[in-house]
C-alpha cells in the first residue's frame, strides 16, 4: 500500500469547509444541560425503572436467604448506581459523571469478587466451625 498525497489535500478541503459552516442542513440542536423531548422521557423512565429495580435489590439484600443472594444483590446494586449516574450524565449533559461510573463500577466488580472468594474459602464450614469440611476445599498438587 502506497502513500497518496492527494488524500491530504482532500482531507484539508473537508476541514476548511466544515470551518466555514456551510453544512448541508444547518439546525439547531440542544445546547449543554438541553434535552429533546424523547431523550428527556428516556431519562426520567429509566430513572424510575432503575429506582424500582434498586428496591428489590435491596429486598433481596436483606431477606437472603444465602450469602450468595446478598452478594448476587450488592453486584446489580452496584450495576443499577452505574445505570443511574450514566443517566444523570445524559441529563446534565456533561461528560463528568463517567468518571463516577466507572469508579462504581471498579468498586462493585472488586468487592463481588472478594465476596465470592469469601464464600469459596468459607465453604462447608457449619456456623462455630473453624476447620473446613475436606471433602468441599480444592485438593492440592498435580494429577
Amino acid at each position: 500500500m502506497t502513500f497518496d498525497p492527494s488524500l491530504i489535500e482532500t482531507a484539508g478541503a473537508i476541514l476548511a469547509a466544515a470551518a466555514e459552516g456551510g453544512g448541508p442542513a444547518e439546525r439547531e440542536l440542544p445546547g449543554q444541560g438541553e434535552m429533546m423531548p424523547v431523550l428527556a422521557f428516556a431519562v426520567t423512565a429509566g430513572v424510575y425503572i432503575l429506582c424500582v429495580g434498586m428496591v428489590f435489590c435491596l429486598w433481596r439484600l436483606i431477606k437472603g436467604p444465602e450469602l450468595a443472594d446478598r452478594v448476587l444483590s450488592a453486584d446489580l446494586l452496584a450495576l443499577h448506581v452505574v445505570g443511574l449516574v450514566v443517566l444523570l450524565t445524559i441529563y446534565v449533559g456533561d461528560l463528568v459523571f463517567f468518571d463516577a461510573a466507572l469508579v462504581v463500577s471498579i468498586i462493585g466488580f472488586v468487592s463481588t469478587v472478594g465476596f465470592s472468594q469469601y464464600i469459596y474459602a468459607t465453604a462447608g464450614r457449619k456456623p462455630g466451625e473453624t476447620k473446613p469440611d475436606p471433602a468441599l476445599q480444592p485438593h492440592g498438587g498435580g494429577s
